[in-house]
């Protein structure tokens, strides 16, 4: 008989998050998957099911939440049932949070510490946790994951000064290092933007606006795609993407640009880092929130010869696929839910 299981959101949107839960529909046939969340998505799910507040009070139910408020719902509920806090990064973010949300976060940790198991997403995370409350009882890593199998091809026709940035026009992912550092560097470089923005962060959307308005004038060519389905993009007319992000969890995004061999270069920010175990991995990342270290891969990225470009990521790309398996992401989560 499967288990119930009740994913616990505050207002669950694209992200991490749905990620997720797109990710875990794979395991059905362990379990009644169903999610909790303030707001309606527009998104059809095939075998799960949207439920209402009264639903949380199945003693049977085990109950994850993935973020900080339903953390502490989870916290203060007084039930025997099954609890899990899936950070999706959080604590990797804590150094940018404002201060009402730092202390809401400690508050959390505090008083969850005996009470939920937490799972982080990478090891950057983990210790994350660990720095701010030390004696969590009950904590696990679980990598997130990619489930593609690819066929490395090798690069051909690419326009040298193409390049892409992917992800949420949002403070986090850092889009305006990303706009600096194009001052800083050697040709004229086309840029294309792929991403939603955020209405929330509307003082920094509008700030993205005002700089890529001005590099405009100035000899760079940067255009907004909006969102784009990863994929089916085409990225061949691409020399490589650029995810310049202060903090992750342990992100999506270049296991997925991995799986579609798409070359890319990453931050060393928490969460990044942990990707780049290797010579070869270094070399293509720079230093975080540093725009001058991102100004000198940038021009090496545009000179590079595309042959050299492609073998490094056959590499590359090979390892990450073959460490971060889908495979190894659901045993552990089925393993862990179901102990």
């Amino acid at each position: 008989m499967n288990r119930n299981i009740i994913f616990l959101f505050n207002n669950l949107s694209v992200g991490g998050g749905l990620t997720f839960l797109i990710k875990f529909q794979k395991l059905d046939k362990f379990f009644n998957i169903r999610y909790f969340s303030l707001n309606k998505l527009n998104i059809k799910f095939h075998n799960i099911e949207r439920v209402g507040f009264s639903e949380l009070f199945n003693q049977e139910t085990i109950l994850v939440a993935n973020s900080v408020l339903t953390a502490l719902f989870l916290s203060l509920y007084p039930t025997k049932c099954k609890k899990f806090y899936v950070t999706h990064g959080y604590a990797n973010a804590y150094q940018f949070l404002s201060t009402l949300k730092k202390l809401l976060f400690r508050f959390v940790l505090y008083i969850a510490k005996n009470k939920i198991t937490f799972i982080a997403c990478g090891n950057d995370e983990k210790l994350s946790l660990l720095k701010l409350q030390s004696d969590i009882k009950k904590l696990k890593i679980i990598h997130n994951s990619i489930d593609k199998n690819i066929q490395i091809k090798k690069i051909n026709n690419i326009e040298a000064k193409k390049l892409i940035f992917i992800g949420r026009i949002s403070f986090q992912k850092g889009l305006d290092l990303l706009l600096d550092s194009l001052c800083h560097t050697k040709n004229n470089i086309h840029l294309d933007i792929a991403g939603p923005f955020q209405q929330k962060e509307y003082k920094y959307c509008s700030l993205i606006k005002n700089k890529v308005k001005h590099l405009n004038k100035t000899g760079h060519k940067i255009n907004f795609l909006g969102v784009i389905d990863i994929n089916a993009f085409c990225f061949e007319s691409y020399k490589c993407a650029v995810l310049p992000s202060r903090y992750e969890g342990f992100a999506f995004l270049p296991l997925e640009l991995s799986s579609l061999n798409v070359p890319h270069i990453i931050s060393d920010c928490l969460g990044q880092k942990e990707l780049l175990v290797t010579k070869l991995d270094k070399r293509y990342s720079f230093e975080s929130e540093n725009k001058k270290s991102l100004a000198k891969i940038l021009s090496r990225i545009i000179e590079k010869n595309n042959e050299e470009l492609s073998k490094d990521f056959e590499i590359i790309n090979n390892d990450r696929l073959s460490k971060y398996s889908e495979l190894n992401f659901l045993n552990k989560y089925k393993t862990t839910f179901l102990a």
